[in-house]
Formats: C-alpha cells, sequence, structure tokens
C-alpha cells in the first residue's frame, strides 16, 4: 500500500530528533476520533468455524506522534486506520491512513479551562462498496482546571469523577465537522461531496476498589454519536442524519505501570451507522479482547 511507505518515511524523520522515546511514541487504539486520554482500545475478534471462511471483527489505528512539544499541549501523528467485521450482513472493510493532530490550545496552568481540538486529513479506501475518498475532520472538546474528584463534579467533562470507593465515572462530549470528497466510486451516482456536523458522547464507569495496579476493574461504557448532511451532491445517498449507539462491559486484566496501557477482554453491542468508518446501519454483538498501547 502507497500510504504505508508515507507513514514509514514520517516516522524514521521523526526519529531524528525521538531517538530516546522512539518505541513510546507508537500508540495502537481504534480510532484517531476522541482524545489521547479518552481513546477506545483497539478490538478484536475472531471465529473460524470448521470448513468454513473465517469471520473477522478488527477495529484498530496504529500512530507515531511527531510533535516534539510535550503530549499535553500538541502531538502531531501519521496513523494507519483498519476496520473490517464481516460478522455482519452489510461487511464493513474499510481502511484509512493519514494524519491526525490534537491540540490543547491554552495553558491550563494559567487559565481556567481550555478547548481541545482533535483533527485529522486521511485517505480512505472503502472496499466493501468501491469507493476512495478524501476525507477532513475537526472535533471540539474541553478541560476544566481544578475541579476535584467529588460526586458533585461529575457534569466536568473530561475529568473522572468518584462516588465512594467502588465507582468512578468519566465521559468526553465533542462537537465537529466532517467533510468527504470522493475520488472513485464504482458507480456514478456515488460520485460528489458530503459535509456532515457531528456530536458524540462518550462516557464510562468503572466498578471495583481502585488498587495500586488498578488491575481487575470492571467497565461499563457507553458511546453516542450523531451526524447530520449539511451539504450533500451524492445522487444515491437517501439518509441526511446518521446515529450510532455502542454500549458494553469489559474486565480489565492488564495495566501498565503509567496507567496508559492496558488489555480486556469485552462484550459490546453497537447499533446504527458510521458512514467515516463506512459502517452501514445495522447491529451486532461481539466478544473481542481489547488493547490500548
Amino acid at each position: 500500500m502507497r500510504w504505508v511507505g508515507l507513514l514509514l518515511l514520517m516516522v524514521c524523520s521523526g526519529h531524528a530528533y525521538s531517538q530516546q522515546n522512539f518505541y513510546q511514541r507508537f500508540t495502537l487504539r481504534q480510532s484517531f476520533q476522541n482524545t489521547d486520554e479518552a481513546a477506545e482500545p483497539a478490538m478484536i475478534s475472531v471465529t473460524k468455524p470448521e470448513n468454513l471462511r473465517a469471520s473477522w471483527l478488527l477495529h484498530a489505528a496504529v500512530g507515531y506522534d511527531l510533535a516534539p512539544f510535550k503530549r499535553a499541549v500538541l502531538t502531531l501523528e501519521p496513523y494507519i486506520e483498519y476496520h473490517k467485521n464481516t460478522l455482519v450482513e452489510k461487511v464493513q472493510d474499510n481502511w484509512q491512513a493519514g494524519v491526525s493532530s490534537q491540540w490543547q490550545t491554552h495553558d491550563i496552568s494559567k487559565n481556567s479551562w481550555s478547548p481541545i481540538l482533535i483533527s485529522s486529513v486521511k485517505y480512505n479506501e472503502d472496499r466493501s462498496h468501491e469507493v476512495t475518498s478524501l476525507q477532513a475532520s475537526v472535533y471540539g472538546t474541553a478541560i476544566l482546571k481544578g475541579k476535584r474528584k467529588d460526586a458533585a463534579n461529575f457534569w466536568v467533562p473530561n475529568h473522572p469523577t468518584e462516588f465512594g470507593d467502588y465507582l468512578q465515572f468519566y465521559y468526553a462530549p465533542y462537537l465537529g465537522l466532517e467533510s468527504e470528497n470522493r475520488l472513485t466510486v464504482a458507480q456514478d451516482a456515488s460520485a460528489g461531496n458530503i459535509l456532515r456536523a457531528t456530536g458524540r458522547v462518550s462516557s464510562s464507569l468503572s466498578l471495583g476498589r481502585r488498587t495500586e495496579d488498578a488491575k481487575g476493574l470492571l467497565f461499563l461504557v457507553a458511546d453516542w454519536q450523531y451526524r447530520q448532511n449539511i451539504f450533500e451532491n451524492v445522487a444515491d445517498l437517501n439518509q441526511a442524519n446518521h446515529h450510532f449507539i455502542s454500549t458494553g462491559i469489559s474486565y480489565r486484566f492488564f495495566l501498565d505501570m503509567d496507567q496508559q496501557k492496558f488489555a480486556s477482554l469485552g462484550v459490546d453491542y453497537s447499533a446504527g451507522e458510521n458512514p467515516s468508518q463506512n459502517f452501514r446501519r445495522q447491529s451486532y454483538y461481539a466478544l473481542s479482547l481489547k488493547v490500548k498501547l
């Protein structure tokens, strides 16, 4: 794939100034649509019946941070992202390659709050429907300074809140825009451009006593996404709004020392459609291994 070569070239250029932290700059996650702190883990599930083709569920993205700044201020990551789901009626087989950035615009030590902007430009190939496109997106969220973890601050975005010794709540809201410029299509009616407004709320509730290694916790997660076409000139589109929801429960059995990398087993339910990842309207359950590095 020609985009693999581009990624390797950018990684090597970053290696010149970050040799000491070369491996620490790689990330493995599910996508680059949310903040680094709230990034969802990559998911994989495989079924291989005897004498039949294997079925796959894979949502994974690998990035490398090129920015010579503290990660809390700015990240700049070329990445490759792949989504494949053959467990459903409308198969999803989609890969993307591009550059993503996260920018905390204000110094939180000098301000009471700061916006966080997550943006990306990427090449997208939908193999299931033979469509390639150039996509760009920007999402915004915010962090607030000096808020305690008391239950009274549960409304504060991007901030963990504790309910006693056994419950911790976290949520992240986003607003943004997504554009899609289709480069090649299998049918002329699929050609054109799309501009979408999007809103999203992802949340998690952890259950269990928090120990020093923070392993052995159960997590209840929910992710709601809404997209509305505000401009499009694609003839075969018949849906202007797009809903997507994913919920699940997972058990974390590994967590590293910096508490940023972990592994867990989970059961998830997803329903709706996500045009940014070429997932058509349908629903499914999945048992999967989840990893974030």
